[in-house]
């Protein structure tokens, strides 16, 4: 599933052109299904990371603000090392430092996730 595809740009504020934008809204659409799939797993992966220390008592959303980017790099099939890269700025805002190993598993565990269309 590319996001570019068709005109699509997720991540800005408009899903699809004029004559596509509609099948985004329906939630029976199986492109739809399976972004909301990618979405949960991207979550999934970034709350066993937790590198802020908050998942397990705290709100459940706040890596969601890398979902986005992290689901269009995997759809795009970016090179590893920009999830690597953004899961880093990420931590930089916070003074949170994981191992450059952990960054490595991390998007390793998030390039694994199945994303086919």
């Amino acid at each position: 599933m590319d996001p570019r595809r068709n005109g699509i740009s997720v991540g800005a504020t408009r899903l699809g052109s004029d004559q596509n934008e509609h099948q985004w809204e329906n939630p029976m659409n199986p492109e739809v299904q399976r972004a909301r799939t990618l979405q949960t797993a991207i979550r999934k992966v970034l709350n066993e990371w937790d590198p802020l220390d908050v998942a397990v008592a705290g709100p459940q959303d706040e890596y969601d603000s890398l979902i986005i980017p992290i689901w269009q790099l995997l759809c795009a099939r970016a090179p590893r090392q920009r999830i690597v890269e953004i899961l880093a700025e990420f931590e930089s805002q916070f003074e949170s430092v994981s191992s450059f190993e952990m960054l490595n598993l991390v998007a390793d565990n998030l390039v694994r996730l199945p994303n086919d269309p």
